[in-house]
């Protein structure tokens, strides 16, 4: 998972515009093999987005807690100064400046 994770936080930014707090809350996906994909349970709460990917043909299973996806931390350098720090919100854990 943990390159995924990477390529997922990295996407959230880069494409999505997020700053590093809302990519790291961002829900997960895991990609196992073929078409099979592993949800976070926030994720399948999504109206549709299960039905819609096994119509796609896709091989859905819903984690039983988000805890097998990792956590992560980053720190971003702000192209106006300064940094922009995030922690994962599912575990303890918080971005502090000094």
């Amino acid at each position: 998972m943990q390159p995924q994770g990477h390529v997922q936080l990295v996407s959230a930014t880069l494409d999505g515009g997020l700053d590093p707090q809302a990519a790291l809350a961002a829900p997960r996906w895991f990609w196992h093999a073929g078409r099979s994909l592993l949800v976070e349970p926030e994720l399948a709460a999504e109206p549709g987005l299960v039905a819609g990917l096994r119509a796609r043909g896709h091989e859905v299973t819903v984690a039983d807690e988000p805890s097998v996806f990792g956590y992560g931390q980053a720190v971003w350098r702000s192209p106006a100064g300064g940094y922009v720090a995030g922690t994962e919100p599912r575990v303890d854990g918080a971005a502090v400046g000094c």
